[in-house]
């Protein structure tokens, strides 16, 4: 016999409830779940490390030790032939002894004098033997030394594409992983659901270095840590990781209205570094120092703070340091200062040549720095308004001249690594022009000085840290 088992309305209730659960999981939460699933992807550093490692210098060193086994060939070869020349003079001390012996003239066999002869003519082949091989190799070593430097330079330029390409990647897969993160936390399907610190956790995890210490949801920081290696301390002061590498100082006798401080020279920054993003602004000046010493205090906080000393500077770098429990704070030095600001260019500016001598429009100068021609009377402006240079540094050209730590003296002719400037002197170096100077003034290679006590209404600074 067949029961009829008559459904539960309390049970049918949960069943229906079920298949709402089941449909709303099959079309928003699992949605939603693989969209925070797809930013957990490897670390776009990763990406480029198969380019990166083409940059390694495996070449150079495989050319250095294939010139190092070519030398020590030459050398054993050198080595034997003036073995052989010692035999030969041991031969010849031999048969000078035997003419020695000799009683008398008659006596003498004429073949010595024949054995003597073709060792002689033995000996003065083999020296000349060695002299050619000594010649042949200094000429190499000269050859193999701008072999190897060519090859050096070549893969300093291959690093730097690499650099260049391993950064827009990054760049394009940070953008599209916020993009993710955006859709996430936006999609109306998944409000009232706690998916935004889900969104944010997966985010977190794959760039976890960057976004240690970033508050819940601030994409901006996190992009700026991501895409600049970039560190902001507790006045909201941000800095940007300048690897080491090397540039050339100075300027190239062809850049229009060059100065004769100027010489190029080479220049290795055998340590990376961080640069502030900004000029100290009126705002950090007195979070620290308590007060505001800056002439143009309309313009307001986030304007870069000006009539200020380079001893002034070492005071406030002095008590920034107490607050941030560090000593790495500091001014950069003149070389820093510099390769900082070409941001791996050689142009007069970081985005390209100048154009312009007095207060003129030049428009490469004007998409990065605020002059004499695009400043409205020669006023500073807040930070970070025009274009940054390639490193993600603004204002390195205009608004205000910035401090370094260096004596001014004149350049070194020849390569230098990490240099600190003159030994002693009467002045301290500021470089990047301001918004009262011409074009020519905001150059990278421009220079000028100043007694270190001296306060301008246009001079203020930008710190580094030691890494």
């Amino acid at each position: 016999m067949f029961r009829i088992k008559l459904l539960n309305p309390f049970n049918s209730f949960k069943f229906f409830n079920s298949l709402i659960i089941l449909k709303l999981f099959a079309r928003v939460i699992m949605p939603a779940a693989c969209l925070v699933a797809a930013l957990f992807v490897v670390h776009p550093g990763a990406l480029a490390r198969t380019l990166e490692e083409k940059g390694e210098s495996d070449p150079v060193l495989r050319l250095k030790q294939e010139h190092q086994a070519a030398y020590e060939k030459e050398m054993k070869e050198i080595e034997t032939l003036k073995k052989q020349i010692k035999e030969i003079e041991a031969e010849i001390e031999k048969l000078n002894s035997r003419f020695g012996e000799i009683k008398n003239q008659d006596s003498c066999n004429s073949s010595l004098l024949d054995e003597l002869h073709e060792l002689v003519a033995k000996k003065e082949a083999l020296e000349g033997d060695l002299d050619g091989l000594k010649k042949g190799l200094s000429k190499k070593e000269t050859d193999m030394q701008k072999e190897e430097r060519k090859r050096q330079d070549e893969m300093e330029a291959l690093k730097a594409n690499v650099k260049k390409d391993k950064k827009a990647t990054l760049i394009a897969v940070l953008k599209d992983d916020i993009r993710k993160y955006d859709k996430i936390v936006s999609s109306p399907s998944v409000q009232g659901m706690d998916i935004k610190a889900s969104a944010w956790k997966a985010l977190a995890a794959k760039y976890r270095k960057e976004a240690e210490g970033v508050k819940s949801g601030d994409i901006e920081e996190l992009r700026f840590r991501v895409i600049y290696g970039g560190i902001t301390n507790t006045i909201g002061m941000r800095f940007v990781l300048v690897d080491a590498g090397g540039f050339k100082m100075g300027s190239p006798p062809s850049e229009k209205y060059r100065s004769d401080d100027e010489t190029s020279h080479k220049v290795t920054i055998s340590k990376g570094f961080y640069v502030q993003a900004t000029e100290v602004t009126q705002g950090q000046w007195k979070e620290i120092m308590g007060e505001n010493p800056a002439e143009n205090n309309l313009c307001g906080m986030d304007c870069p703070v000006e009539n200020v000393s380079w001893d002034d500077c070492q005071e406030f770098i002095k008590r920034l340091n107490i607050r941030e429990e560090t000593d790495k704070y500091r001014l950069p030095t003149e070389a820093e200062w510099e390769y900082a600001c070409r941001g791996g260019k050689s142009s007069a500016f970081a985005t390209g040549g100048i154009s312009e001598d007095g207060c003129g429009m030049d428009p490469n100068l004007d998409q990065t720095g605020w002059y004499c021609g695009n400043s409205l009377g020669g006023r500073p402006h807040p930070v970070a308004q025009k274009k940054s240079n390639p490193f993600g540094i603004y204002d390195m050209h205009g608004n205000v001249w910035e401090w370094c730590q260096d004596w001014y003296g004149a350049y070194p002719a020849e390569a230098v690594v990490d240099p600190k400037g003159a030994r002693y002197g009467p002045e301290r170096v500021i470089r990047g022009g301001s918004s009262l100077n011409r074009a020519e003034k905001c150059r990278s290679a421009f220079r000028f000085s100043y007694n270190s006590n001296i306060r301008m209404n246009n001079i203020g600074l930008r710190l580094v840290k030691t890494k």
